[in-house]
């Protein structure tokens, strides 16, 4: 958190940013949620020490944010939010899994090849090899 977050200029140099900001974690005290600054003394600290949270509205990128990963972490919290649930963010996110959705749904779709993270890691020359030659990569 911290005022810079609200100047769009400030995102030109992301790590700069993230040194001027507060880093902030999420505890469940007393029957609500607060987000409280990283670096306290105490784990949990005054109520006037932490910023009650009603409602979390998830302006998020990427992995960890619209993967189902913090809509999960609001949950366990019991902490409204806006948006996705997990199911959906995740669903939605894995684009393989999003377009057998799809196509369960009868909707068209695009054929593709689906190559795991994993088995890239494994198989990479081989993989690569496939990638230039179009005919095998969408055979079979």
């Amino acid at each position: 958190t911290g005022d810079d977050l609200f100047k769009v200029e400030e995102y030109r140099n992301l790590s700069a940013l993230l040194e001027k900001s507060k880093k902030v974690f999420f505890v469940r005290q007393n029957g609500a949620v607060y987000m409280k600054s990283e670096g306290k003394k105490k784990l949990f600290a005054k109520e006037e020490e932490a910023t009650r949270m009603d409602v979390a509205f998830p302006v998020v990128h990427g992995t960890n944010c619209e993967d189902g990963t913090i809509q999960g972490l609001f949950e366990f919290l019991n902490l409204p939010y806006v948006g996705c649930d997990i199911l959906s963010s995740a669903v939605g996110m894995d684009k393989a899994v999003f377009k057998d959705v799809l196509k369960t749904a009868k909707l068209p779709v695009l054929e593709c090849k689906t190559i795991r993270a994993r088995e890239y890691m494994l198989k990479k020359a081989e993989i690569n090899k496939r990638l230039f030659n179009e005919s095998d990569l969408f055979s079979g």
